[in-house]
């Protein structure tokens, strides 16, 4: 049966048994126990005068020979009778409001010991009773709610409250044919999570009930921030999403405490073999290396876990399913825990040859001008290599058979270094070369389009060059070739 107004399977009613007499006793309330005790107190007081009186006349007449009239009997006795009630009723009446009153106080300490902890809680908090009806809440809710805050009052029905935030608007209007009857589902059932904005701010809400008969709990949190961090991590996982099919280099993971192993396809798996990268074990990646590079291999992987190297840096021969032996450099860091123990270890690995016997296959002359005296230049080693492939790929990929790349290195003092790959290829119009400062997109008709096209590694090659404070510098001419620089500032210099 459900009382009005409050949760499927409220108790209304129970008829008590015999045997649950003794449980009854325990379930009375505080009012009910002070009452009882009060009148018990009462009946004492009146059998005790009430005795005294009966026995007054036997007394008297044993010790002292003396016998009342009857007259005077019977005016003692009523008397006797009319105290022992006073006296009982005066008793019981001062006994009740003591334990009243000790029990206000107790009560009252309670409540406000209740107040106080909702009110340090850091969310906001509501507080339901069996009928649905509120008992109290903190500021925090009262906060979030500010604009119906004259209805948060004790006694206040759910229904009522949820109907007040219906009209203040405290969700969207393309929820409102729904949302009402979700709210108490939710309520009713408990420990669903319903997420909302108001006045700008992300909140989750959630009901918890207290027990099968009880009163319920409504949590209210501020996850905005949890969700702006939700967004940086799916833009994390997006650009590393990106990365990893723009990438010329594999990317590869190591838990060290599982054995667990894991790669990124298509990068690492294609220098070893064709086979499915989910099945791709580190076993199966050693067992590819040539055997005459093995021994200097695993040194180098030991000197790094015991933390005798500050990098792993290892080139290598691997043999390729097809036969073919490859030139690959392994680059990895490994992350370590307090006592300096290696956790984790993750890198990237790329093909040396792979570039070069794409230009040896179209008769290419890479040049290569490098003047002496360069200063350092501070930045990510790997991520720079990555730049100078992406922009060599694109290259060679425009250049006609038989023509010239010249890769050069530019200082100049105060205005930072430039790293440039020239091609003698189709080049760019002024249009599509617009395009590909944008977006590095592509036209169906453009020249670009036919020769495999800019792709992603100009615009990987853009966001690393932005992350070293620089930038990427696109010049072309139709017919004639395009060069690509690769500008950083002065501040990385050093």
């Amino acid at each position: 049966m459900t009382k009005k107004g409050g949760r499927p399977g409220t108790k209304v009613g129970h008829v008590m048994l015999p045997e649950e007499a003794s449980d009854a006793i325990s379930n009375l309330t505080a009012s009910d126990r002070a009452s009882s005790v009060a009148s018990t107190l009462a009946l004492l007081v009146f059998v005790q005068i009430g005795g005294v009186t009966a026995l007054a006349p036997v007394i008297a007449r044993t010790l002292v020979y003396w016998t009342m009239p009857p007259l005077w009997l019977f005016l003692f006795g009523v008397s006797g009778f009319v105290v022992s009630l006073t006296c009982a009723l005066v008793m019981r009446r001062a006994v009740l409001r003591m334990m009243q009153s000790a029990i206000g106080s107790a009560e009252t300490t309670s409540t406000t010991l209740l107040h106080a902890m909702v009110e340090r809680i850091p969310q906001g908090v509501a507080l339901w009773d069996h009928d649905n009806r509120l008992v109290l809440c903190n500021q925090i809710y009262r906060d979030v709610f500010s604009r119906i805050d004259d209805h948060l009052v004790a006694g206040a029905h759910l229904d009522n409250v949820a109907n007040t935030e219906l009209n203040a608007a405290y969700f969207p209007v393309s929820a409102v044919p729904s949302w009402f009857e979700n709210r108490k589902q939710n309520h009713w059932i408990g420990d669903i999570s319903e997420r909302r904005k108001i006045d700008g701010c992300e909140y989750e809400i959630v009901d918890y009930h207290c027990d099968d008969d009880g009163g319920t709990v409504t949590l209210i949190s501020d996850i905005s921030d949890l969700k702006i961090k939700e967004e940086q991590l799916r833009d994390a996982q997006e650009r590393y999403a990106l990365v990893s099919l723009a990438s010329t280099e594999g990317l590869w993971d190591m838990d060290l405490r599982t054995g667990r192993f894991y790669v990124a396809p298509p990068g690492v798996v294609d220098y070893w073999s064709q086979g499915d990268p989910i099945g791709f074990r580190r076993e199966d990646w050693v067992a590819a290396i040539h055997p005459e590079d093995q021994d200097s291999y695993h040194l180098g992987w030991q000197e790094h876990l015991d933390g005798d190297s500050r990098i792993f840096d290892q080139q290598y021969r691997v043999c390729h399913a097809s036969g073919e032996l490859r030139w690959i450099s392994d680059r990895a860091l490994a992350l370590r825990d307090s006592s300096g123990h290696a956790y984790r270890i993750a890198g990237s690995v790329s093909g040396i040859t792979m570039i070069a016997e794409k230009a040896a296959t179209k008769g290419l002359v890479v040049v290569a001008s490098r003047p002496d005296g360069l200063p350092d230049l501070i930045g990510d080693q790997s991520k720079i290599k990555q730049m100078l492939l992406n922009l060599l790929t694109n290259a060679i990929s425009f250049t006609p058979t038989g023509a010239e790349i010249e890769i050069g290195v530019e200082f100049n003092n105060g205005h930072g270094l430039d790293l440039s790959v020239r091609d003698s290829g189709i080049g760019m119009s002024e249009p599509e070369l617009e395009r590909a400062r944008l977006s590095f997109s592509q036209t169906s008709d453009s020249p670009s389009r036919q020769h495999g096209g800019l792709g992603l590694g100009l615009a990987i090659t853009t966001a690393l060059a932005e992350l070293h404070g620089g930038a990427l510098i696109l010049t072309s001419q139709l017919d004639v070739g395009t060069k690509a620089t690769a500008h950083f500032s002065a501040t990385r210099i050093q």
